[in-house]
């Protein structure tokens, strides 16, 4: 899947869930209900969040199925953990020690779309971070001008955002 749609795809069940938050029945997790925080998501891993009360569960899940429905998508049960009880300070220490890895492995591992073309035009490879021959600046100017007529999208992006 492409990152914009898993972007999209996530912002939809965000809102999904967020929408469930306000039923009947619903009741927030109890550290989290002045912040109204139904779930927290990093890439690829979600974490629901909500009072552990079969009404809760049942709109959540409600939630999560009307999702599948509409992308597709369906949860890996083999890489799923349900936790209706308080967790230690060691399970939580090492749920953010598995956060902070997965963190610095992303920082590492994956360089901005921008970075990734700049590299392959200089080396031939997506993955070299070493500086190039030509500026970046010159490569994103017009063809008339003596560049590549690449766009900046680091320009493009900030522009798009006004």
């Amino acid at each position: 899947m492409s990152p914009l749609l898993f972007v999209l795809g996530m912002e939809y069940l965000s809102r999904i869930l967020m929408k469930a938050s306000t039923a009947d029945g619903f009741k927030f997790h109890s550290r989290c209900k002045h912040l109204h925080l139904t779930h927290l998501a990093f890439a690829d891993d979600l974490m629901i969040l909500s009072k552990g009360n079969l009404d809760s569960i049942r709109i959540m899940k409600q939630g999560l199925n009307l999702f599948s429905c509409s992308s597709g998508l369906i949860a890996n049960s083999s890489k799923s953990v349900l936790h209706f009880r308080r967790l230690s300070v060691i399970e939580y220490e090492m749920i953010v020690e598995k956060m902070t890895s997965k963190i610095r492995h992303w920082q590492s591992g994956n360089l901005s779309y921008a970075a990734r073309l700049q590299s392959f035009l200089w080396h031939g490879s997506p993955n070299n971070s070493s500086a190039g021959n030509v500026a970046w600046h010159n490569v994103c100017k017009p063809k008339k001008e003596g560049g590549l007529g690449i766009r900046n999208l680091e320009v493009w992006n900030m522009r798009s955002m006004c």
